[in-house]
């Protein structure tokens, strides 16, 4: 079974909850968010779609709140048949009818997404997105790889079993690469010879969205009326 995993923060929770896509989908979804005040190491209501893992609930803790997330969805009794997973970030639109036409690359592949290659540059995209006020000020340096950008990607059990495995939960740091989930993830797969596939799987233009067959929409700048657009695409 595959299952959506959708990120978001609890304050965000009643917009979640309002996107008509995921009241329509035809797959299981988890709405997922952090609590670092929680008792144990996560915490899974299925009355209320919600995954809350034990980490602080800022940017600069997506990575480790993600690789939590992974961990239980493994462990959890309620996910026992999970085949795959949907990543999708709060501020993305699903096509539905694209995606469900898309479910055989899926059954094929193990990393779907957005798929992009970069070539040692320095990064600042976090800056403007982080609350801690050193990393405000700190660029990182990414090494050459293939990996799906972060707004929607699409990973198998067996990928899933590998970062969990291979993820340093104990020496995560903001303050280094860890920081980028996309670009992490995609270096762990990396080593057990994972690669992406790359489909149309999200885009930043909403004149690109339906055009081209896109499955779902980045709302990038934070300045479209997303529950419009979803109404007026799955509908």
């Amino acid at each position: 079974m595959y299952y959506i995993l959708l990120l978001t923060h609890k304050k965000n929770l009643k917009q979640v909850r309002d996107k008509h896509w995921l009241k329509e989908v035809k797959l299981p979804y988890i709405i997922l968010y952090g609590d670092e005040s929680i008792e144990n190491d996560y915490h899974y209501n299925k009355d209320e779609n919600t995954l809350i893992v034990k980490c602080p609930d800022t940017y600069e803790y997506l990575t480790i709140k993600l690789a939590c997330a992974y961990k239980a969805l493994l462990h959890m009794p309620e996910t026992s048949n999970i085949t795959g997973v949907f990543k999708i970030d709060d501020d993305v639109v699903v096509n539905l009818k694209e995606l469900y036409n898309n479910i055989d690359t899926f059954n094929k592949n193990d990393y779907v997404g957005h798929a992009y290659r970069i070539n040692n540059i320095l990064c600042s995209h976090h800056q403007s997105k982080v609350s801690n006020n050193l990393l405000k000020n700190l660029t990182f340096s990414l090494q050459a790889l293939d990996f799906c950008y972060g707004p929607m990607y699409f990973l198998s059990k067996r990928s899933l079993q590998n970062i969990v495995s291979k993820f340093s939960y104990h020496n995560f740091s903001i303050y280094s690469t860890d920081i980028f989930e996309d670009y992490t993830f995609a270096n762990l797969l990396k080593k057990s010879g994972i690669y992406p596939t790359c489909i149309k799987m999200y885009t930043d233009e909403l004149d690109q969205f339906t055009k081209f067959n896109f499955i779902s929409f980045h709302d990038a700048d934070h300045t479209k009326d997303i529950l419009d657009i979803d109404k007026s695409i799955n509908f």
